[in-house]
């Protein structure tokens, strides 16, 4: 957070809330003040809300994220990298892409040694994996972007496979990525650069106010 000059920042009422609100900001050193980019706009997050992502404070909510629980992980986290079907789109973003081919996987089998990866399984010898996400076929994964919850040391309990991605419909729950409209996905993937080390920050209302000041969060 400190070494930023990108932050989304995600704003759900209330830990059981599917709906959310996402603002961009950039600075132009960590000393600056936090400038909105653009204006606000809709997200859906996961279909049971949020709960605390591994190693964060619990705060006023006992829930911690779990493995299959449907919950967004609140906390900070990178933006990294960029994915989709389409080869080419990558060519005009600043950030790392991955056009997805049949054979990737995003592994959720707590098991794997490849646990919350991104994975190719056709440059993998033996894949040690009984469940994972088929990227290609999920439509909704046509654009997006990891978010780096859980991927240094992970935890095999607290979650995996965390995405920014294209919703199903503005009312539609997530398994734990947070989703928008495709456009505004594209906006947010071409304004994203990796040299300014973008993070998203994902709270419920009370608990951003309570840690506004202290993690010096842009006022919502």
């Amino acid at each position: 957070m400190t070494d930023s000059r990108q932050l989304i920042v995600l704003v759900t009422p209330h830990w059981n809330a599917v709906n959310g609100t996402l603002r961009r900001y950039q600075r132009e050193n960590a000393a600056d003040v936090w400038q909105p980019i653009g204006g606000s706009f809709p997200v859906v997050i996961g279909a049971k809300g949020m709960a605390w992502g591994a190693g964060f404070q619990r705060g006023q909510n006992p829930k911690l994220k779990m493995e299959g629980d449907k919950r967004t992980p609140a906390g900070i986290y990178a933006v990294s990298p960029a994915f989709g079907f389409e080869p080419d789109f990558g060519q005009n973003l600043k950030m790392p892409y991955v056009a997805l081919a049949a054979t990737h996987v995003c592994v959720d089998d707590p098991a794997s040694n490849d646990y919350n990866q991104l994975v190719d399984r056709a440059q993998i010898q033996h894949p040690d994996w009984k469940s994972g996400e088929r990227m290609r076929e999920i439509p909704q994964y046509r654009l997006g972007s990891v978010i780096q919850y859980n991927t240094e040391s992970p935890d095999k309990k607290a979650g995996s496979c965390m995405f920014m991605h294209v919703w199903k419909t503005p009312e539609t729950g997530t398994a734990g990525c947070i989703a928008m409209e495709e456009a505004k996905v594209k906006e947010t993937l071409h304004w994203l650069d990796a040299s300014l080390k973008p993070v998203i920050a994902m709270f419920p209302e009370k608990a951003y106010r309570d840690l506004q000041y202290s993690w010096k969060l842009p006022k919502e």
